[in-house]
């Protein structure tokens, strides 16, 4: 069965200890840590402020697992000149500071490190074709940097390469066994796609799945918007999925939300009621 985690955007100001102890309380099997890198103190639970000894003690201590660490970093830097540029270093800057990240997650005992595609340069010489290409060969070096770590390169769905056909042509043009996939149900269908169908068509790649809800542009708490994410859930029991649920509740970027303690309880029971009711339903049809 799926297993269920938030992500740290929820409580940006909570200290590690606490966020991981809310976990155990709430029910949730994991947490998802967003990191912005080693100095950061943008958010006061970032593993890279915390030695990874004692994050693995907290983590166990608890019964928690952490779910990854999340990134806002991208592998669509352009390359300048269009030819020679891949042979300057700065060219795989993008794959060094990875290694930093992947480093976080070794520390940590995480599966993995995600990150995205995002963007097709706006500039001459840039083409949907050749940017994807690129991501692709940045994420395969990455994963193979990293081989050894136990961690995985995470792509997720978002800006220019938004849908899971997108996500599903970055993770098959790298071509290595350590780049996976995470789709943002969110993000596909802002991008057109049937999300129900389209973790069907990732199954095989899909290592995480994010869930936030949404009346038109403003979000809500799960379960009384418009995504459909519960029919998406229920489809991912049917399939087996075994990987993460990640529970977005903005508030580190959006001003007013509710509180944590109001929200992420919520969550929790309404995610394992749709994995238990999907789960029934796989087992009714077999």
């Amino acid at each position: 069965m799926a297993r269920i985690a938030f992500s740290s955007l929820a409580c940006p100001e909570w200290p590690i200890e606490r966020v991981v102890d809310a976990a155990a309380q709430w029910g949730y099997a994991g947490v998802e840590l967003r990191s912005f890198g080693t100095g950061s103190t943008r958010f006061a639970c970032d593993p890279a402020m915390t030695g990874g000894h004692k994050l693995r003690r907290l983590f166990m201590a608890a019964g928690v697992e952490p779910a990854g660490v999340a990134t806002g970093l991208a592998l669509d830097d352009p390359v300048c000149p269009p030819v020679v540029g891949h042979l300057l270093s700065k060219s795989w800057a993008c794959v060094d500071e990875g290694r930093s990240y992947v480093e976080i997650a070794k520390g940590l005992g995480a599966p993995h490190v995600r990150l995205f595609g995002f963007h097709v340069p706006k500039v001459p010489f840039q083409s949907r074709r050749g940017t994807l290409k690129r991501i692709a060969g940045r994420a395969a070096r990455l994963a193979n940097a990293c081989r050894h770590h136990g961690v995985n390169v995470l792509m997720e769905n978002g800006g220019d390469f938004g849908s899971a056909h997108d996500l599903i042509e970055i993770v098959n043009a790298a071509g290595h066994p350590g780049v996976r996939a995470c789709y943002d149900i969110a993000a596909g269908v802002s991008a057109g796609d049937d999300p129900v169908q389209a973790v069907r068509d990732m199954s095989d790649a899909l290592d995480v799945v994010r869930i936030r809800d949404r009346k038109g542009d403003n979000p809500v708490e799960l379960g009384t918007g418009e995504l459909p994410n519960q029919a998406v859930v229920a489809a991912l029991a049917r399939q087996g999925f075994t990987g993460w649920l990640v529970y977005e509740w903005e508030r580190a970027w959006i001003d007013g939300l509710a509180s944590p303690e109001l929200v992420l309880p919520k969550a929790a029971q309404t995610l394992s009621s749709w994995l238990g009711a999907g789960d029934a339903s796989a087992h009714s049809a077999a």
